[in-house]
């Protein structure tokens, strides 16, 4: 009886963990672009899903190569307006954006 309520237990922990999996963040894969308008770009590699990035410098344009949705944040906490920037497209932003964040 105890060795059934054991393999019983351990199925059932395997079970919900295959549940939790689909919810841990995801990195991208690939590479998301910001431009300047000074024309310099900075990389960002293979950016974990979920995170804030707080950009350095101001962006104007976005290359997104990855495969993940990129949100850019007119400001540096990634809250405010965004403009979304889907995987594989680029986008002029005109206003600037300070931040992005990236879906899974």
């Amino acid at each position: 009886m105890t060795r059934s309520l054991t393999v019983l237990a351990a199925a059932g922990a395997a079970a919900a963990l295959s549940l939790l999996a689909p919810l841990t963040a995801q990195a991208a894969t690939g590479q998301f672009v910001v431009l300047t308008a000074t024309g310099q770009s900075y990389a960002i590699q293979n950016p974990p899903a979920f995170k804030c990035f707080s950009l350095a410098w101001e962006g104007v344009g976005a290359n997104n190569r990855t495969n993940a949705t990129a949100l850019v944040y007119s400001n540096a906490q990634c809250s405010g307006f965004a403009t979304t920037v889907p995987p594989g497209s680029s986008t002029l932003v005109p206003n600037g954006y300070q931040s992005v964040k990236f879906s899974s």
